[in-house]
């Protein structure tokens, strides 16, 4: 083995090309990244750090001892006042050996690897070098030899621990085939210790090579950056500034940081305006003279919540300063632009925004945020555009709005109780004001829901910072809530089958426009009776539809067919009601003029020539399609109203019989087979005459608003057969009943 005599410039050469990097612990730099930073565990200030750093340059250039080296060490603490952990003589030693050690190895593989070296000395050779408690790991390693460029170097070249005084000479080819006759000339298995993550006898954090990791650029320090304190990256900053290329990049990352670290740090910005609402909060600069609303809570866990709600708010199209989370004092702040241009309004000129409001309500009661439009009617406000803007989320999902926590859960209660006075008079007043009016548009709030993805909403939660576990509850529980409102409004199907809507369109306008009168009308309009009483006035509105539509002739039209089914289920105009539904539905029709479905020849040909008989009583021009398509109009006008009488739930309706489409009804509950149209009425009318012919009676408890073609009530226009029934007439099919009587 050979022994090198040159000057140790190396050595040198790679302690001063580290950079002095302040840390706060060890661990702060890991593996190679050592390679090319200077750090003393916990000397995190540039001063102390610099004059450690000539300390250790002395004693390589010198040859000072550990001695020496321990009296530059007292002055240092001394003239700083520094606190560290362990022994004097403990800690001292450890700066001192391990930069020493790590020099001497990474000088000794430059001269090791130099390429005129290896072609005399090709191979390089492992010494234990351990003396007090010999490794056995490190002693089972003694002698071994391998080429220069064997992958096991890379972890294995030493120093491989604390204290670890091991070395490696470079060999000769005669001196490498000994080893190999010796069973010292291949590499040893290296299995990782789960403990350190490293090969079995290395310790952790030092299973790398100081040598080779020296010839890699600064760019290896960029991790190590991102992981320290802002205050130590400014530091290293202006340390590798002029350096080179890379290590410039590296400088301008740590002054972006810092920059950044002042504009997310409330703290440092300046306060120029009071708290406004419920919770702790302020107008404040930043640092670029841009002004924010700040808002401070106790708990981080519900400035997550607003900044969260205030994402989904914003997903289906509400309104509202967007949020940024920020830090306080080691808290979590939520700030947004400050905008000194909304007004405050009131609940009557919320409700003149009926399609915002709407869209405001589902995304309410989505977050089931219960202070929708605030306890003051201050969390909705217009903005200098005309639009509202929202800005107040902080009663979402499991908090309340001043902090108090209550239960987010799958059941959207808040459809009713945002109604209800007796729980929130501020919301029920907006909203009972334009659904009652134009339930439509309640449908309508709730179709951005659609769009909706369940990904995003998981992203949202994510970004605000919630736990995975969190995460996951959350993101189900909202789904499972935006579910129920899709299925509630059946968002999917659009209310009504395919084939119809042309005319909806128009009525839904109708209210639209009554909200508008309202809102003009100090002393109300027609509208804000009760809907009962407006009844007769949305009947002359629509016949007058009627007739611009379809001419002259469609009102008396649908009257006769409308009468005609008044006097009997089995009248000639029935006939073409059950036909209708057929067609447009696909019920069969099971029963016409005491006729069954078990003799469907006689069956279909007595509807054909009812249908013929009522074509030709309606006067010149009668069509079967004609009065079709008059049925249809009718169809969608009473959609239109029962949304605003039904608030989209499914109808309880009831039915005496003593019909033969009721043969197959023996138990008390069963799937009950309806003719293609059918008269029911509401439970309200349970003891009214229709039942008095009829002792036995059902209940379908699964009949929806889509399924009734017309209803009228207390005798209104259209009837004139048992004045003070509450009728619907129900579209066909199989419905879920069970026996009442």
């Amino acid at each position: 083995m050979t022994v090198f005599s040159l000057p140790f410039e190396e050595q040198e050469k790679f302690f001063r090309a580290k950079l002095n990097i302040p840390t706060r612990k060890w661990t702060d730099l890991w593996k190679d990244q050592h390679s090319k930073g200077f750090m003393v565990a916990g000397a995190y200030k540039a001063d102390l750090l610099a004059d450690f750093r000539d300390a250790v340059d002395k004693a390589i250039t010198q040859g000072t001892t550990l001695e020496e080296f321990r009296k530059d060490f007292d002055q240092i603490v001394a003239k700083h006042g520094w606190s560290y952990n362990g022994s004097r003589n403990w800690r001292s030693e450890v700066i001192y050996s391990t930069n020493i050690r790590t020099s001497y190895a990474a000088g000794r593989w430059a001269q090791l690897t130099d390429p005129e070296q290896l072609q005399v000395l090709p191979y390089l050779t492992y010494k234990h070098g351990d003396s007090r408690v010999p490794r056995p790991q490190h002693l089972a390693w003694d002698g071994l030899t391998l080429p220069a460029k064997d992958p096991w170097w890379s972890t294995h070249y030493p120093p491989n621990g604390w204290g670890c005084k091991c070395r490696v000479y470079g060999s000769t080819k005669k001196e490498y085939e000994a080893a190999r006759a010796a069973g010292k000339g291949e590499a040893p298995p290296s299995p990782i210790d789960p403990k350190t993550g490293e090969p079995v006898g290395i310790d952790k954090g030092w299973g790398y090579n100081p040598g080779a990791a020296a010839n890699q650029k600064y760019r290896i320090l960029e991790s190590a950056i991102e992981r320290l304190p802002d205050d130590i990256a400014v530091s290293l900053a202006e340390e590798i500034k002029g350096r080179d290329r890379e290590a410039a990049k590296i400088a301008r990352a740590a002054r972006e940081r810092s920059r950044k670290q002042k504009v997310d740090d409330v703290s440092l910005w300046k306060k120029v305006g009071e708290q406004k609402g419920s919770n702790p909060g302020g107008l404040y600069e930043a640092p670029d003279g841009s002004r924010h609303y700040v808002k401070f809570y106790a708990d981080d866990a519900q400035a997550r919540t607003e900044y969260a709600a205030n994402a989904i708010y914003r997903m289906l199209g509400v309104e509202m300063p967007e949020l940024s989370l920020r830090s306080w004092n080691g808290k979590l702040a939520l700030t947004s632009r400050w905008q000194n241009d909304l007004k405050r309004i009131s609940a009557a000129e919320m409700a003149a925004h009926p399609e915002e409001m709407a869209r405001i309500f589902h995304a309410s009661v989505l977050t089931k945020n219960w202070d929708v439009v605030g306890l003051e009617y201050d969390n909705v406000m217009l903005g200098k555009d005309g639009r509202l803007v929202m800005i107040d989320a902080g009663g979402s999902f499991k908090f309340r709005a001043q902090g108090g926590p209550k239960t987010y859960n799958a059941v959207p209660d808040e459809l009713k109780t945002f109604r209800d006075p007796a729980v929130n008079y501020q919301s029920a007043a907006v909203f009972n004001e334009i659904f009652n009016r134009n339930v439509w548009l309640e449908c309508d709030g709730a179709a951005p829901l659609l769009s909706l993805k369940k990904t995003d909403v998981r992203k949202v939660f994510e970004k605000a910072g919630f736990a995975k576990e969190e995460v996951k509850e959350l993101t189900n529980t909202l789904w499972k809530r935006r579910e129920a409102l899709i299925d509630r409004y059946d968002l999917e199907n659009k209310l009504v089958p395919a084939g119809f809507g042309r005319h909806l369109e128009e009525f839904k306008k109708w209210g639209r426009e009554a909200i508008a009168d309202a809102v003009k009308e100090p002393n109300g309009a027609v509208w804000s009776k009760s809907l009962r009483d407006s009844f007769p006035e949305l009947i002359s509105k629509y016949e007058r539809y009627l007739e611009q539509e379809f001419g002259a002739d469609a009102v008396s039209r649908t009257k006769a067919l409308f009468n005609g089914w008044s006097s009997s289920s089995n009248s000639k105009e029935a006939a073409v009601i059950k036909e209708w539904a057929r067609e447009r539905f696909g019920p069969s029709i099971t029963a016409h003029k005491h006729i069954l479905d078990t003799h469907p020849d006689v069956l279909r040909e007595t509807i054909a020539d009812d249908i013929r008989r009522t074509v030709a009583s309606m006067g010149p021009g009668a069509t079967k399609e004609g009065l079709f398509s008059l049925l249809d109009a009718e169809y969608e006008f009473h959609q239109y109203y029962l949304r605003r009488l039904h608030q989209w739930n499914n109808i309880v309706l009831e039915r005496g019989f003593d019909r033969p489409e009721m043969r197959e009804f023996n138990s008390r509950q069963k799937t009950f087979r309806c003719n293609a149209v059918a008269s029911c009425t509401t439970k309200e009318a349970m003891n009214e005459p229709y039942f008095g012919s009829k002792p036995r009676r059902v209940r379908l408890t699964d009949a929806r608003v889509e399924q009734v073609l017309k209803t009228w009530y207390q005798g209104r226009p259209y009837m004139h057969y048992y004045q003070t029934e509450s009728e619907y007439i129900l579209i066909g099919g199989r419905y879920t009943a069970e026996r009442v009587k």
